[in-house]
C-alpha cells in the first residue's frame, strides 16, 4: 500500500487546512475591502431616468454616448433648474475621480474655495447655506457627498455676497475674470427681452437691464472660478443653473473664448414640462451641446408666473406700508 500523501489529503492534515483557512483569510479582507475601493476608484452613481437630445438635430443619444462625450471633455457644464433633485443626479453621476466640482451656489469668500471638504454638513454649514437662499440642502446632498467620497477639492464660484469680501478684493477678482469685450453691449442687449420674458413681462426695460448686466457679471466670476479650478484639477463639473451655462452668451461663451483649446461640453437639464413647453427645442442648438429631460416640475411651481406675480405685489403692498 503507498503511503505517498498529498497536501490536503487525511496524511496531512494540519498543512492543508492551514493552506484552507489562508485563503479564507484573504478572500475575507479582498471583499471586506471592496466597498472602500469602490469608493476610492469613483464608481460612478446611478443616472436618473432621462432622455438625452441633440439639439442641433433632434436625436436621440444613449447613455454610454452621453458618457463617452463627458468623458472627452476637461471642462463638463451642467445647467439644472433649481430644486430638482432628477438635475442633481445628472451632475453626480458625472462627476469622475479626477474632476474638481465648481458651484453657483456657492459663493467666493464664503470658504469654499478649493479645499477638500471632510463631510457635507461642515461644507453646508461653512457656507452659510440656508442664508443663501437656496432649496433645502437635501436636494444638492448627493453632489456634495459625492465629491466629498472623491476627495475632490469644491470651488464656490458665483458673484461674491456683499460682506464677504472688500470692494477691492471683488474689483481684482474681476478685473482676472474674462470678459465679452466688444461685445459686451450687445449681449447686454440680447439679454433684455429674455429677461422681461423670464420674468412674464412683470418689469420694465430698465429693470430688464439691470439684472442683465448682474447675470453678466456673475458669469464672469463663474468662468473665473472654473478656470482657477482647472488650474488644480485636472478636470472640472461646473454645476449651476441653465441659464448661466450658455454656450452664446453665458459662462460656456466665456470659457470658450478664453480657452479656446479646452475641450468643453454644455449639458442643459430640462424637466419633463419645460422641454414639452418649448416652442422651438431645436433652438437651444446654440445655447447647449446636449439637453437632458429629466425629473419633473414641483406642482407649486407649474404657474410660475403666477408666484411671481403673488411675490412682486406683495413685496409692492409692503414697499406702501
Amino acid at each position: 500500500m503507498s503511503m505517498v500523501h498529498r497536501v490536503g489529503e487525511a496524511g496531512a492534515p494540519f498543512k492543508g487546512h492551514r493552506f484552507w483557512l489562508g485563503l479564507v483569510g484573504l478572500a475575507f479582507v479582498f471583499f471586506a475591502g471592496l466597498p472602500e475601493r469602490a469608493k476610492a476608484e469613483g464608481d460612478a452613481p446611478e443616472c436618473p431616468s432621462m432622455r438625452i437630445v441633440d439639439p442641433a438635430g433632434g436625436s436621440e443619444l444613449s447613455l454610454d454616448a452621453l458618457r463617452a462625450r463627458a468623458d472627452a471633455a476637461r471642462a463638463v457644464f451642467v445647467g439644472e433648474r433649481h430644486g430638482i433633485g432628477a438635475h442633481v443626479a445628472l451632475g453626480t453621476c458625472l462627476f469622475t475621480p479626477e474632476m474638481a466640482l465648481a458651484m453657483e451656489h456657492f459663493p467666493r469668500g464664503r470658504g469654499v474655495d478649493g479645499a477638500v471638504p471632510q463631510d457635507s454638513s461642515s461644507l453646508f454649514d461653512t457656507a452659510e447655506w440656508e442664508a443663501l437662499g437656496w432649496p433645502d440642502r437635501s436636494i444638492y446632498l448627493p453632489l456634495i457627498e459625492r465629491a466629498v467620497d472623491l476627495s475632490a477639492p469644491v470651488y464656490g464660484v458665483d458673484r461674491p455676497r456683499r460682506g464677504d469680501m472688500t470692494v477691492e478684493e471683488s474689483d481684482a477678482l474681476l478685473a482676472r475674470a474674462p470678459d465679452f469685450g466688444a461685445q459686451t453691449e450687445a449681449v447686454l442687449a440680447d439679454w433684455v427681452p429674455e429677461m422681461i420674458d423670464n420674468h412674464c413681462g412683470l418689469i420694465d426695460a430698465q429693470i430688464a437691464g439691470h439684472i442683465a448686466r448682474v447675470q453678466v457679471e456673475k458669469d464672469r466670476f463663474m468662468a473665473l472660478g472654473i478656470l482657477d479650478a482647472l488650474e488644480a484639477a485636472p478636470r472640472v463639473l461646473y454645476y449651476a443653473g441653465k441659464g448661466h451655462i450658455r454656450a452664446d452668451r453665458g459662462v460656456g461663451a466665456l470659457v470658450r473664448a478664453a480657452r479656446p483649446d479646452l475641450p468643453v461640453l454644455v449639458i442643459a437639464a430640462y424637466t419633463r414640462e419645460e422641454y414639452e413647453a418649448l416652442v422651438d427645442p431645436q433652438a437651444l442648438a446654440a445655447r447647449y451641446d446636449l439637453v437632458v429631460i429629466a425629473g419633473e416640475m414641483p406642482e407649486a411651481e407649474r404657474d410660475a408666473c403666477a408666484g411671481l406675480r403673488e411675490e412682486m405685489q406683495g413685496g409692492q403692498r409692503r414697499e406702501g406700508q
